[in-house]
């Protein structure tokens, strides 16, 4: 099933906020049809927040998709 960008981003957002407090969030979208593309950027003001974000969410099934989540990059480095 197709859920609209509504349900799926609130959803992704209260799934992330259990983490921790969050810095930025990037969905992105088909610059012609603006339909999610199918992946997001979570920025999280913690380290270690992400961290569990990554290691308790990677593999994950929401909505009947399995998520992949990783660590991008380490802003403490």
């Amino acid at each position: 099933p197709f859920f609209t960008f509504i349900v799926v981003s609130s959803t992704l957002l209260l799934v992330s906020l259990t983490f921790g407090a969050i810095s930025r969030t990037y969905i992105a979208y088909d610059r012609y049809t603006h339909i999610s593309r199918g992946f997001a950027f979570i920025t999280y003001q913690l380290y270690d927040n992400a961290l569990s974000a990554v290691n308790q969410m990677n593999l994950y099934v929401l909505h009947d998709r399995i998520l992949n989540v990783t660590m991008v990059n380490n802003n403490n480095e």
